[in-house]
């Protein structure tokens, strides 16, 4: 982003300004206010309240079917990977992960399993010192493992949820 701001207040020519004084504030509201509409998380502060509203609660889908599970999941703004042995139509969701009541982001990945699959996974959580919250989120979904992160890059909770 550039913005350029020309005399900005004629009347103070003696103490001079500096971009970071000026313009820094102006850049700042006004990149809080577009990066989250074009879905682009801020690397340097997330506020509570970005973070609270972008969350979805993960609905239970477990006996129904698993097409019907999928298209719920789908609507609510999640993606979604399937463990089925028969036919999507009629074979229920016997479990999911995460479990339902957790709170993700959107587009995080729900794993269902249909009734008699036998699918288990393990992963082992990656060492993420020294990552900013891109490259954490980013190492982790190649992991398979959703991430929900409060906080600013100076101090910040976060949670894993196994996909």
């Amino acid at each position: 982003m550039l913005l350029a701001l020309y005399d900005p207040d004629p009347e103070n020519k003696i103490n001079g300004h500096q971009g970071g004084q000026v313009a820094g504030p102006v850049v700042s509201q006004m990149l809080t206010e577009i990066l989250p509409y074009l879905g682009v998380p801020s690397d340097s502060t997330i506020s509570d309240n970005t973070v609270s509203s972008n969350l979805i609660t993960v609905p239970d889908v477990r006996n129904k079917t698993v097409v019907e599970a999928e298209k719920a999941l789908k609507d609510a703004g999640f993606k979604v990977k399937t463990y089925v042995d028969g036919d999507a139509n009629t074979l229920l969701v016997s479990d999911q992960t995460p479990k339902p009541g957790v709170s993700l982001g959107k587009n995080s990945v729900i794993v269902l399993y249909g009734e008699g699959s036998s699918v288990s996974t393990s992963v082992t959580v990656p060492d993420l010192k020294g990552m900013n919250a891109s490259e954490a989120t980013n190492t982790l979904r190649q992991k398979n493992l959703n991430i929900s992160i409060e906080g600013s890059r100076y101090s910040f909770n976060s949670r894993l949820f196994k996909r």
